[in-house]
């Protein structure tokens, strides 16, 4: 990744451990125990400046998240975003 102060490389075996848990779905970071923490805080932070992993809210309702999907679309209101139990999500 480039950035203004340069280039940032995150293929690492770190990084990689991140990924692979995260592909599972959101979790805390502390539930990642894969690498030390200082490897975790510096590899989530180029994830995250990578847009290849956002925060997420802790587990909410699901059934509230339905709802208020199913009251946006027979409103028609046209976002780009759908709730789901841990938060707001692209659409």
């Amino acid at each position: 990744m480039t950035t203004a102060a340069g280039d940032i490389h995150f293929d690492n075996a770190s990084t990689r451990s991140i990924m692979h848990q995260l592909a599972q779905g959101p979790m805390q970071l502390t539930s990642i125990d894969t690498c030390a923490a200082p490897d975790l805080l510096n590899s989530i932070d180029i994830i995250y400046m990578a847009e290849l992993a956002v925060p997420a809210d802790a587990l909410g309702d699901p059934t509230a998240a339905a709802r208020l999907n199913a009251v946006l679309a027979a409103h028609g209101n046209p976002i780009n975003a759908s709730a789901t139990a841990y938060g707001a999500i692209n659409a």
